[in-house]
């Protein structure tokens, strides 16, 4: 039992660890979504086929499903603070290396390789952190509040980011998310370490038992990669601008983040399940809708719809992400969990590689972005 000033002790110990994962979070996602929309745009540009631009992604997956238990080892190891602070560096080495591509005509297959260590790095050492830091009486309400500033980074950031690139050049953007990412690392650096430090024990994991989770992040990592490349690289076949593609993808933010502050506070009266339904079904209904999409007025109401149906169903899924982390052994699990996410998204990419070696890329990406429809539906499986 925790009484006096250890009691006091442990709970500003919390604080200040949420503080520093709300800050490095924060200006990561901001970082990385001045650049990472265009990613795609920005190889096709540069004279990348679509078979070779969707066999990076393809390797990038790979590389991060055969990773992510050694970097997994690494964060019990060394401490999750001290890996999403790492995962940065590793970050910045993969823009540097898109950003000289033209200049080093690097291999796509070595490009591609810190991303995937930076993604195995970042993102399990993230949620053992957030789920370990969290408040329990008010975790809604902090999911509620870190989706909204990472909606607001998705949302607002890809309209700066796409007009600099049209004004100033895209090597302009990239050297501003090096910036933020460089700022983002530093609170990282100190503190105490809230997620213990052990060796990792896979055979402590429950396959049975969390087979519905597993699932669930699968179809999660294949609806990911149709939102993020598929789509946006429709959108610019359409309006053929980095800051077209940036202002539409805008659109979203005021709702969306009104809808994950609600949801936060809402979740734990209505009910996870009640907001997963929802956020599953409107993601459905969008992705039915991109498949129809011809201008930029369309675009316009379908990423409208998107945002919310993102924010309605992304509070709730990590919620449950997080109670289940605390019932398992957490490292192990989001291991899994992170495993299993890369898995759906390289599967996505071999079926539309597969497809690009025979098809005009108006059908791959028609067929990229049709996936979402059963994906959205399968991510409703979380227990």
């Amino acid at each position: 039992m925790l009484s006096g000033p250890n009691y006091h002790h442990f709970h500003l110990l919390r604080f200040n660890e949420l503080g520093r994962v709300f800050w490095a979070h924060s200006l990561g996602m901001i970082g990385s979504s001045l650049i990472s929309l265009f990613i795609p745009i920005y190889l096709y540009n540069l004279g990348f086929p679509l078979p070779e631009i969707l066999l990076f992604y393809l390797l990038g997956n790979l590389y991060a499903i055969f990773l992510q238990y050694p970097m997994s080892r690494v964060i019990a190891r060394f401490g999750a603070n001290r890996a999403m602070a790492v995962s940065t560096f590793f970050h910045i080495a993969y823009f540097v290396l898109l950003l000289t591509l033209p200049s080093g005509k690097w291999e796509l297959g070595l490009v591609i390789l810190p991303w995937a260590i930076a993604r195995c790095l970042y993102w399990a050492a993230f949620h053992i952190n957030f789920s370990k830091s969290r408040s329990k009486e008010n975790a809604g309400r902090q999911l509620g509040l870190i989706n909204a500033i990472v909606t607001l980074a998705h949302g607002v950031t890809p309209a700066l980011g796409g007009i600099a690139a049209t004004e100033f050049g895209i090597s302009w953007v990239y050297g501003v998310a090096i910036g933020l990412f460089v700022i983002s690392v530093v609170p990282l650096f100190f503190g105490m370490e809230v997620a213990r430090k052990r060796l990792l024990k896979m055979r402590t994991v429950k396959w049975r038992k969390i087979r519905p989770d597993i699932l669930s992040n699968f179809f999660n990592g294949m609806f990911t990669q149709s939102e993020t490349m598929v789509w946006p690289l429709f959108v610019f076949f359409i309006v053929s601008s980095y800051a077209g593609v940036g202002l539409l993808s805008s659109v979203v933010t005021l709702a969306a983040i009104v809808v994950s502050i609600y949801v936060g506070r809402r979740e734990a009266t209505k009910g996870e399940r009640h907001y997963l339904k929802e956020g599953a079904g409107v993601n459905t209904l969008t992705s039915a809708f991109r498949l129809l999409a011809e201008n930029s007025g369309q675009i316009f109401g379908i990423n409208l719809i998107g945002g919310i149906g993102h924010s309605l169903f992304a509070t709730p899924f990590l919620s449950r992400y997080y109670e289940h982390a605390d019932e398992e052994p957490r490292q192990e699990y989001v291991a899994v969990m992170e495993t299993v996410n890369a898995l759906g998204s390289l599967l996505f990419y071999v079926l539309l590689f597969s497809l690009s070696l025979y098809f005009t890329t108006s059908l791959v990406l028609f067929v990229g972005l049709a996936m979402a429809v059963p994906a959205s539906l399968g991510m409703r499986l979380m227990r």
